[in-house]
């Protein structure tokens, strides 16, 4: 484990069309997660916490689960699959296993896929 806090962003655009979701984990920290906006689309924080959930089960690991701290969207360019890979992403370089997942985006959605395996 490298650190007691991860985040991962996706900044990117492609075929024309812009993405954007930052999404932070922590692992042994007493706290609980405060949205900066109340305005949070409904099924984000859920889409983050699923990441989160993914991630552990991809990656075999039964340690306390990682948290979510914060969520960083914009209404134009965030979207559940960014929210998603975003939050997945955060929690593989928590744990230090960052390199063995790939950010692809297929057919319009971002996705997760293990570097010798189909994508999730």
């Amino acid at each position: 484990m490298n650190s007691t806090r991860s985040a991962y962003r996706i900044w990117r655009q492609v075929d024309g069309v812009p993405s954007f979701a930052e999404v932070e984990v922590s692992l042994g920290e007493d706290g609980v997660f405060e949205p900066l906006s109340t305005e949070i689309p409904a099924g984000w924080v859920e889409m983050a916490r699923s990441g989160i959930a993914s991630a552990l089960g991809m990656m075999g690991e039964s340690l306390p689960h990682p948290e979510l701290r914060r969520l960083v969207f914009s209404f134009v360019d965030t979207t559940d699959d960014s929210v998603f890979a975003a939050a997945f992403l955060a929690t593989a370089r928590l744990l230090g296993r960052e390199g063995e997942f790939s950010l692809r985006r297929i057919s319009g959605k971002w996705s997760i896929s293990h570097r010798d395996d189909k994508a999730l």
